[in-house]
């Protein structure tokens, strides 16, 4: 992509492919009630190091890009896929932040 968000990010998800992100400032999508650590699904590198890519590559494990991979499908399937994948990231949201006592649900508005 060319800007902080781009559709590029899902659709790279969408097959398969592990993103590599480059943008320092950019905010990943998802909170950690829903992504617990992007490093599973992305390879993050600073700006300044981009150089190094392909070090940085070289150094993921066959393992580790099997994993990711796996990671990817199942974030992409249940929660970017589609509206209801959508609205299942804002379910799953609210219902981390209830049981951690984040939201007041004693206030009804009249």
């Amino acid at each position: 992509g060319d800007n902080i968000y781009s559709v590029r990010f899902s659709e790279v998800m969408s097959a398969g492919c592990i993103p590599i992100v480059y943008a320092d400032d950019w905010v990943l999508p998802y909170n950690s009630e829903i992504v617990k650590d992007w490093n599973n699904l992305v390879v993050l590198i600073p700006q300044r190091e981009i150089g190094t890519t392909l070090d940085i590559l070289g150094n993921i494990s066959h393992e580790q890009r099997c994993a990711m991979q796996n990671n990817i499908f199942d974030f992409y399937n249940n929660y970017v896929k589609d509206s209801y994948g959508r609205l299942r990231a804002i379910i799953a949201l609210m219902d981390a932040r209830l049981n951690n006592g984040l939201v007041n649900v004693s206030y009804v508005p009249r």
